[in-house]
């Protein structure tokens, strides 16, 4: 058997653009996963609008929830329109909030 000869060391400038394609290949991935997560639909509004109820502009909490009910689908959209009815409430509006509590389906046996 013959010994086997010894491997040279690859140049530097051989390296770095292989390095350069590793790394663009890399952000090329991850930004690509980055597309792929996305937060609930509504999910910033609502927590701008929770931000506004905190501070105690109820009416404009009101009619922003109401606005994302509009958007949502079951069972959020409830849950915004239990939360727009509060917050009618809360700016002295009770007949209002009764007309979003009636706009509220509880499916049977929920």
């Amino acid at each position: 058997m013959q010994p086997s000869p010894p491997t040279q060391p690859q140049p530097r400038a051989a390296t770095i653009p292989l390095l350069a394609i590793v790394w663009l290949l890399t952000l090329t991935l991850l930004g690509g996963c980055a597309g792929l997560q996305r937060t609930a639909p509504g999910a910033s509004s609502a927590r701008q609008t929770r931000a506004l109820e905190k501070a105690g502009h109820y009416r404009q909490a009101a009619q922003a929830y109401e606005e994302l009910a509009r958007r949502a689908s079951t069972p959020q959209r409830e849950d915004f329109l239990l939360r727009a009815a509060h917050a009618w409430s809360a700016a002295g509006r009770p007949a209002k909030a009764r007309t979003v509590l009636a706009a509220v389906h509880v499916p049977p046996g929920a």
